[in-house]
């Protein structure tokens, strides 16, 4: 891997093909150099893969953490070159263990493997993450709360910036053990699950102010039922009790059509009185070949990709088999 590394070349399953990688070579200054503002100091010089410097600073404080927080600031060295704060650190020897932001600097080998974690890019390809993160965490989808806002719609929110963005997909995991990858598995669960959700009707605010009871909710639920799923996969917790997973059902032709509970029972945040008007629309929980299928087919498909044509055709022929004996 190493050899990979000085060579420029991909580096396969040590980091995620998305994320930015970074070397930076350590240089501890003597104390005792009199005279000297970098006495005591430790010199920090990053290069890309290729080997280009990217730049050269004297370090003002003595843990990775304060060598991140210089890194990260938008009018430091690697402004450029870091569009957020989620970085971590490893040395060449384990680029596999990722190293304690409270390590000390000095005792580190003189080579640090720096990752800039792969959130953004899919912040980017789910751009809506962030502003359905910033819209619940304001309580905007509850008919309950004083700052429900009935006119809210992803397309017309403002959009919230990249960096605040990651912000936003720290907070929604703080409090949970996490690991160097949680925050991008988050985006891309949470992002997958909401994918489309602003194209069904029965998701618009207004629209479901029209019903009575705890339908009123839906989106507020729903949406809250979706972030506890991507905080579970972001985290790798393993639960005694798995909650029911409710899905977006997408049509032949690529349309989002309703709601599938794939379990024996609905999420434990929805209300009976929701759960009750749910099932006289027939979106009850079912464990049937067909009632699984669609959703999961409709969430792990990449329409843009891998086109609506092929989507109509694998749907078509899943719903000819027979139920399974």
């Amino acid at each position: 891997w190493l050899k990979d590394l000085k060579n420029g070349a991909q580096l396969g399953g040590h980091f995620l093909s998305m994320s930015q990688v970074f070397v930076a070579s350590l240089l501890a200054n003597s104390e005792g150099s009199e005279g000297s503002d970098a006495a005591g100091s430790v010199s920090v010089k990053v290069r890309n893969l290729p080997g280009e410097e990217l730049c050269n600073f004297q370090m003002q404080g003595e843990t990775l953490q304060d060598l991140k927080r210089e890194l990260s600031d938008p009018q430091g060295p690697m402004s450029k070159r870091l569009r957020t704060s989620s970085l971590n650190f490893y040395t060449v020897a384990d680029p596999s263990k990722q190293l304690d932001l409270q390590s000390q600097v000095r005792t580190l080998s003189s080579e640090l493997v720096i990752k800039q974690a792969d959130v953004e890019d899919w912040l980017e390809q789910f751009p809506d993450v962030g502003t359905f993160l910033e819209a619940m965490r304001d309580n905007k989808f509850d008919p309950e709360s004083e700052n429900f806002d009935v006119t809210w719609t992803a397309k017309t929110a403002k959009k919230v910036p990249l960096r605040e963005a990651v912000c936003l997909v720290q907070e929604a995991l703080s409090g949970v053990l996490t690991h160097a990858d949680s925050e991008s598995q988050f985006v891309q669960t949470f992002g997958k699950l909401t994918a489309g959700a602003e194209s069904w009707n029965m998701l618009h605010l207004g629209m479901l102010q029209t019903f009575d009871g705890g339908m009123r909710r839906l989106k507020h639920f729903a949406f809250e039922h979706w972030l506890d799923l991507a905080r579970t996969v972001a985290t790798s917790m393993v639960s005694q009790d798995p909650s029911p997973v409710v899905l977006l059902l997408r049509l032949e032709r690529g349309t989002i059509a309703g709601l599938n509970d794939l379990g024996t029972a609905f999420p434990r945040n929805f209300p009976q009185n929701l759960q009750n008007h749910l099932t006289v629309c027939d979106a009850r929980p079912r464990l049937c070949w067909t009632g699984v299928f669609r959703p999961l087919l409709s969430f792990d498909w990449d329409i843009q990709r891998e086109g609506i044509e092929s989507f109509f055709r694998t749907a078509l022929a899943a719903t000819r088999q027979d139920e399974p004996g």
